[in-house]
């Protein structure tokens, strides 16, 4: 096996799936457990993440088994926004289906890291190439397979349109059967020269459908809370800190961004905030710094998943912020909070 997939990992979200995928197909959790090399209480940190090659092993396992190839397909199926984290919230979240699949995209890795996703888009369509170490065998075929199937699951919910693909294409030879494949994927090739799927351009600029996710909730949760506290107040400095909170999922805000949802302009935002002695960078921080804090009292979500609430590019960003503000990384604030 490719060492660089034995050193990859995925996170417990999709490991939660796997387990319950297993289960409903009559599988014994401990021997499951004992496959997939982790545990329960490992399954309940969502900062933990596991290893691929035990991943593949249970693929493999499951599909020999069952004798029944269409279990990507059958997994696939079981999957929604909610079951994804912040990978889910993030396409479901987005002003279109096109900006939902790059954020999602770039958030990938927290799902599995063994792959990295190339984005390209032409006049039929956005094209999602998987580009990782090829593995022959089974397993792989499978998580391949997987992988494909669940991000047009995904999409098709997320849009609300049962939309046929431009093309699906694996590398791999066609199952047998491949009845299942060609039913959900409906336009597949395989032996082809690149894994991966295209979204047809039609489909891109839809809204997403708003599904409602467990992620959403957990934001919703806390941010009402603050945003009915922050309303409270008069002041235009906390009317700018009203903006941020509700912008922040969506990447740092833009003073331009703030000034328009106040109906403003950014010239007389700067103004105001330089007349009452703050900057807008400063407000950010201490918003950010402020949900944090209460975000990571819920063992729920995961540092990963605060990193992209919170509107950082990427985890280490939020991690070093949050040892600034607080003086240790967010871990280890969980098990003891200040």
């Amino acid at each position: 096996m490719d060492d660089s997939l034995l050193r990859g990992t995925y996170g417990t979200a999709l490991g939660h799936q796997m387990l319950g995928f297993a289960l409903s197909r009559g599988f014994g959790e401990s021997d499951i457990l004992r496959l997939m090399q982790t545990n329960r209480r490992t399954l309940a940190d969502p900062d933990a993440r596991l290893s691929f090659g035990p991943a593949l092993q249970y693929w493999e396992h499951v599909v020999r088994t069952l004798a029944d190839p269409s279990v990507p397909i059958q997994f696939a199926e079981m999957i929604s926004p909610g079951d994804l984290g912040v990978v889910g919230f993030a396409a479901i979240t987005s002003t279109s289906v096109r900006e939902g699949i790059h954020r999602a995209m770039r958030y990938y890795a927290l799902l599995a890291d063994t792959a990295r996703i190339q984005l390209s888009e032409d006049r039929d369509g956005l094209r999602l190439e998987f580009v990782r170490a090829r593995e022959p065998g089974l397993g792989m075929r499978v998580m391949n397979e997987n992988s494909i199937a669940s991000i047009l699951h995904v999409i098709r919910l997320a849009s609300g349109l049962d939309f046929d693909p431009v093309e699906v294409a694996f590398h791999h030879p066609a199952p047998r059967p491949a009845a299942a494949h060609r039913r959900f994927f409906r336009v597949v090739r395989f032996g082809a020269d690149w894994d991966g799927l295209v979204v047809p351009t039609g489909v891109l600029d839809r809204a997403p459908a708003g599904t409602k996710t467990p992620m959403g909730s957990f934001f919703e949760r806390y941010a009402t809370a603050q945003l009915r506290t922050l309303r409270a107040s008069q002041t235009f400095t906390d009317r700018v800190r009203t903006s941020i909170l509700e912008l922040l999922s969506e990447g740092e805000p833009r003073m331009a961004a703030v000034a328009r949802r106040l109906g403003t302009t950014e010239r007389t935002l700067r103004r105001r905030l330089d007349e009452e002695r703050i900057s807008f960078r400063e407000l950010i921080d201490d918003v950010r710094r402020t949900a944090a804090r209460q975000h990571l009292m819920d063992p729920r979500a995961s540092v990963s998943d605060l990193a992209f609430l919170l509107g950082f590019s990427e985890v280490s960003a939020f991690s070093r912020a949050f040892k600034r503000w607080y003086g240790k990384s967010p871990r280890a604030f969980r098990q003891r909070p200040v």
